[in-house]
């Protein structure tokens, strides 16, 4: 069971396999994702609420960078999945 903490602009995901770490949130459209194991080939989607996808990329070791400072301001979801193991994160863009 995953929890989620929001401690000021940094969200933690605390799930049994992979606990990730998401910061700044909110943020100017770029921001970084620091993982306790290294990801291998994961598959990096990121959705705005409605589902559509604004970006999508394969993602190697502890700390992914992510840029969607070409999107307008708002809610996204940045859905990692490594090998059996899914993480959505839920990341606000403010500018």
């Amino acid at each position: 069971m995953a929890v989620l903490k929001n401690l000021g602009s940094l969200l933690y995901n605390s799930n049994a396999d992979n606990s990730a770490a998401l910061y700044p949130n909110p943020h100017d459209g770029r921001f970084t994702v620091r993982f306790e194991k290294a990801l291998k080939n994961a598959d990096i989607v990121i959705t705005d609420v409605n589902g559509k996808k604004v970006n999508r990329f394969k993602a190697n070791g502890a700390i992914v960078h992510a840029d969607i400072s070409r999107s307008p301001a708002g809610t996204y979801f940045l859905i990692i999945t490594d090998g059996k193991t899914k993480t959505t994160l839920k990341v606000i863009k403010q500018y």
